[in-house]
């Protein structure tokens, strides 16, 4: 019995919403990352599972992240292969095999969560992967099942990304810059710093192989989900598992899932947090935000957060004192110029790889 186990680590602003979301629910494989830990059909609640991947993979936001990094992750590596192992045997033993045979049946899941190369901590994040896959390894062969692991790595045109980085995360950085121009000739001057330096793609893809070992990776652009060929981006995103050739499969949920309106496409202003809200409840967010823009609103803010009563609050979870709007993200021709030949060679080394997709087609070189 063989499980495929497609691991999708990010990167973030790359529709992964979307995919989590829109597509990977409407394909028979079992979801053990963000996307609602469904397995295409049923619900299959984990909150145990949840626990644990955030326990081990926290992320820069979490104000006890920094904390967990002082202590031995061990325990935490088992507690997360403990609750993979017991979800992929469950759902390995009750899907039929496709002769009536055992011995050749084979599984696919999918774990997708953008925190693993987000947030700062991709260097870290990856060897916690690499001990976490050696431990479920270890359980499923005793269990009988072979893992087949493969590593996806959506990406994204550097300067789109950092559009959509910025406008979504602009509360985080206006401290540090007041702008989205500012931001930009901070990159260009300093190509190797905070975001920047993660987008060089060919070391991204190097500190990967190396982290993971005999664990094949793919980069796939997330371009092709825009420019609506979403059945080649699961080809790709599936290679190497039986899902690769059911391309009417493929097929019909791409057209189902074909939502433009879901995709995060923060390019300019204006953000999507708000979404599904109905309209008092956008106005119960939108004034308290408005408020939070004075100074007097907002050290309350900081008084309250300080002491913790909003630390775990469904108001903090919602963003309630985040701006409602973005000021414009617009690239210059200066800085689309400038950003193009700064991570110009890093993706003609990139294009090169027989294992990445080729992404001279969609504008990265």
């Amino acid at each position: 019995m063989t499980f495929h186990l497609i691991i999708h680590p990010g990167l973030g602003k790359t529709a992964t919403t979307y995919l989590q979301t829109h597509l990977l629910r409407r394909l028979p494989v079992l979801i053990l990352g963000k996307g609602g830990l469904r397995d295409g059909t049923e619900s299959h609640p984990s909150p145990k599972l949840f626990e644990a991947q955030y326990e081990l993979f926290s992320f820069i936001g979490d104000a006890q992240g920094a904390y967990r990094r002082f202590r031995d992750s061990t325990p935490l590596v088992e507690a997360l292969a403990d609750q993979l192992y017991a979800l992929i045997s469950s759902y390995c033993h009750e899907s039929p095999p496709k002769d009536g045979s055992a011995a050749t049946h084979e599984a696919v899941g999918v774990w997708s969560d953008e925190n693993i190369l987000g947030f700062g901590g991709a260097e870290l994040n990856l060897t916690l992967l690499s001990l976490t896959l050696a431990a479920l390894e270890k359980r499923l062969t005793e269990g009988g099942i072979e893992l087949q692991p493969h590593v996806v790595i959506s990406i994204r045109e550097q300067a789109g990304l950092l559009q959509s980085f910025f406008a979504f995360d602009f509360e985080h950085l206006r401290r540090r810059h007041r702008s989205f121009d500012r931001f930009i000739e901070f990159g260009l001057e300093r190509p190797e710093a905070e975001i920047f330096g993660e987008l060089h793609y060919d070391r991204l893809f190097a500190k990967t192989r190396t982290a993971l070992g005999r664990v094949p990776v793919t980069m796939v652009p997330f371009e092709l989900v825009v420019q609506d060929r979403t059945v080649e981006f699961l080809e790709w995103f599936f290679a190497d598992t039986p899902l690769r050739d059911r391309r009417e499969l493929l097929s019909g949920v791409a057209e189902a899932g074909h939502e433009p309106a879901a995709m995060n496409r923060n390019s300019s202003s204006g953000q999507n947090w708000t979404r599904g809200y109905r309209w008092w409840q956008r106005a119960m967010i939108a004034v308290p935000t408005a408020m939070s823009r004075y100074w007097a609103t907002a050290g309350i803010y900081r008084v309250l957060r300080r002491v913790g009563y909003l630390k775990n609050s469904y108001w903090r979870s919602v963003r309630l004192f985040r701006p409602g709007r973005m000021y414009p993200v617009a690239l210059s021709d200066r800085q689309k110029s400038g950003l193009k030949r700064m991570y110009l060679e890093s993706n003609r080394q990139l294009s090169k790889l027989p294992s990445c997709r080729d992404i001279g087609s969609v504008g990265y070189l």
